[in-house]
């Protein structure tokens, strides 16, 4: 089955939770089109399944902390295991749509030793956050025409296509290891605090953003002080608390002006904005629509 959802759910940690994830068959085929997304982006996540995007129409931008990828039509990017990511239309633009396959690392190899050879040292990989495919190199051809052939199969559903799946899979992975041996034999940095800071920082400004919080505030969650609060973000995201704070309101905000009849007011004070007319003009000032145009469409 291949899943179509329009908005990212998250727990508490800012992890992803995944649609139609099953442990017995841990694969999940989606089929992301960025025009029904808030942004329109998949804002700032991670998960413990490995991730390979492949961009059908449009051009998409995927954001590590490491850096930027830019994914054209026909081309993909596998971002690693437990990496804090965004995905979004690049520039804003309409028309993005991305088939993505999320799976854990078992399915690639079930016994110890290829798991331990060959599976982990791309997993476990600090330097390797994402690693872009591109369809004019043979190399990554095949990867990527192993990945369409897999999410054909999730679509059609055929008697054994799990076992399909998994074969392609499996193929698709000796591409990657081949591809990441290079990075794999570099030294390997030491993991970073600002990446477990970042999560739970992001994680409560999510469960928070309805409330009058401050930088503090988002500091104190993590244990920091404001001035490192701020360093994080902009180290590592480009950007501050306060920006993320309020795109993550505007994100619900456009949310709710889809799928309700809530009125601006109502909606304006449930995202944490002061007042209507201020959340007017933000909205306006990033969407280039007023709450209301935006509402019909």
């Amino acid at each position: 089955m291949i899943y179509h959802p329009t908005e990212l759910m998250l727990d508490d940690r800012q992890r992803e939770k995944l649609q139609g994830y099953d442990p017995g068959f841990p694969y999940t085929a989606i089929d992301c089109r960025f025009d029904g997304y808030s942004g329109p982006c998949v804002d700032w996540h991670w998960h413990a399944t490995l991730e390979i995007n492949i961009c059908a129409s449009g051009v998409l931008k995927t954001s590590t902390q490491r850096g930027e990828y830019i994914v054209r039509e026909g081309d993909g990017v596998l971002v690693n295991a437990n990496v804090l990511h965004r995905n979004e239309a690049f520039e804003g633009a309409r028309g993005v749509c991305v088939q993505t396959h999320m799976f854990d690392r078992s399915l690639v190899a079930a016994a110890e030793l290829p798991l331990r050879r060959y599976v982990a040292p791309v997993v476990e990989c600090t330097l390797l956050d994402a690693l872009p495919l591109f369809r004019e190199n043979a190399e990554h051809r095949a990867v990527l025409d192993a990945l369409d052939r897999a999410f054909a199969a999730a679509g059609e559903e055929k008697t054994g296509y799990e076992l399909e799946i998994c074969g392609l899979l499996n193929r698709v992975w000796q591409g990657v290891y081949a591809l990441a041996l290079p990075v794999i034999g570099a030294r390997q940095p030491l993991p970073r605090p600002e990446t477990a800071r970042l999560k739970r920082m992001l994680g409560f400004i999510r469960d928070h953003f309805a409330e009058d919080i401050s930088p503090a505030d988002i500091a104190a969650s993590a244990g920091v002080c404001e001035r490192e609060c701020f360093r994080c973000f902009k180290q590592e995201l480009g950007t501050t608390p306060l920006a993320t704070l309020t795109d993550f309101r505007l994100r619900k905000a456009a949310e709710l002006l889809r799928e309700t009849d809530r009125s601006v007011t109502d909606i304006a004070a449930a995202c944490g904005f002061a007042t209507s007319s201020y959340f007017g003009k933000v909205f306006r000032r990033r969407m280039n629509l007023s709450p209301l145009a935006y509402r019909r469409g």
